[in-house]
């Protein structure tokens, strides 16, 4: 299993740990061997000015891609760049300021329903502001509840088959 079970069932606390091993960090998912990288302004540097020199993704990436086509976060080379390209109005200081008051909204309604004492998984709490976060921003804040959660769902009953299919022997 290598370092699956860790990342799976205690994802944040597993990620944090790495920073004390360096920059880039090697872990095994089964058999795979991955590479984290934990450093941010290594980070920064992968993902954007010196990207041309890195491959992202490996078996997930290629997963995705079976589901999502070839996006940002499944291709490399000049197509990352391009999609990248086409994506980068999304992350501007406006753009994001246009959408702060009603995601700040969207989580203070999320916080209001926690109660003192009253213990709860708080990566999937995260997970759910992420993804109200995305919806949001794809759609407006009108999207229903209901399908708001159906489209939660959805989405990791999704990345659990990603996942299985990434460390499952090829």
């Amino acid at each position: 299993m290598g370092h699956a079970y860790q990342l799976w069932r205690h994802t944040l606390e597993f990620l944090d740990s790495l920073h004390a091993y360096g920059g880039v960090v090697r872990i095994n998912i089964g058999t795979l061997p991955v590479y984290m990288v934990t450093d941010p302004e290594l980070t920064r540097r992968v993902l954007t000015s010196e990207s041309r020199y890195f491959e992202t993704g490996g078996r997930m990436g290629e997963n995705l891609a079976l589901i999502f086509g070839n996006g940002v976060g499944t291709i490399n080379g000049e197509g990352h760049r391009r999609q990248r390209r086409i994506l980068q109005p999304l992350f501007n200081r406006s753009y994001i300021a246009a959408h702060t008051d009603v995601m700040s909204e969207n989580v203070r309604e999320r916080v209001s329903g926690w109660r003192e004492g009253v213990p709860f998984e708080a990566a999937a709490e995260m997970d759910r502001v992420m993804v109200a976060a995305f919806l949001i921003t794809l759609f407006g804040p009108t999207l229903s509840a209901p399908r708001e959660q159906e489209f939660y769902r959805l989405l990791r009953t999704l990345m659990k088959g990603v996942m299985r299919r990434t460390v499952a022997p090829s």
